[in-house]
């Protein structure tokens, strides 16, 4: 059974390196049957690492079956995602460094503050403060730390009490007329 595609090859040659890895004897019908399963959703470089990482990783004495060596290809396609996303990361910081240095180097804060003494001579206009004040912020690890209001025991009896006071209201309203939602019974 002979496939046109140009990837079969080197599939075939992976599949054929596993068996005779794990001495498991491939047919032409289960060779074709692998290309069928994986062959379309994979590149030769995540079957690559799928062969790999099987010859690396599995004990058993077979060739192990296409859901195994799809967990592989997915790790792969794990690991290159997270590649990817660091490398963008780090673009990314390098990016913003270069444009700070280029912001920094075009722009002198006292040519800015001369620009806006040109444009308001005498006084500036002040600054609206904000309606609502702003949180103090924390400015150290000692100011963190946590002071129980109440022991357990206190707050798990105001927590039962809370229940059965609700379940009270429940039980009263069972016989009331007022429910705002109609009872079908």
């Amino acid at each position: 059974m002979q496939n046109s595609d140009p990837c079969y090859e080197s599939f075939t040659k992976g599949l054929k390196m596993m068996s005779e890895y794990f001495s498991d004897t491939l047919s032409e019908g289960r060779i074709a049957l692998y290309w069928q399963l994986l062959g379309p959703d994979i590149s030769l470089e995540e079957w690559e690492y799928a062969c790999r990482q099987a010859m690396l990783k599995e004990t058993f004495h077979k060739v192990p079956l296409a859901s195994h060596l799809m967990e592989y290809v997915r790790e792969y396609r794990r690991a290159q995602r997270e590649a990817l996303l660091q490398e963008q990361c780090a673009e990314g910081v390098r990016t913003r460094k270069r444009l700070l240095e280029l912001r920094d180097s075009l722009v002198d804060p006292a040519e800015v503050d001369a620009l806006i003494a040109s444009v308001w001579p005498d006084e500036r206009p002040a600054i609206p403060k904000p309606i609502f004040p702003r949180p103090r912020l924390r400015s150290s690890l000692d100011d963190l730390h946590y002071e129980p209001t109440v022991d357990a025991e206190t707050a798990q009896r105001k927590a039962r009490e809370q229940l059965r006071q609700l379940m009270e209201q429940d039980h009263t309203r069972e016989g009331d007329d007022a429910w705002p939602i109609e009872r079908q019974g």
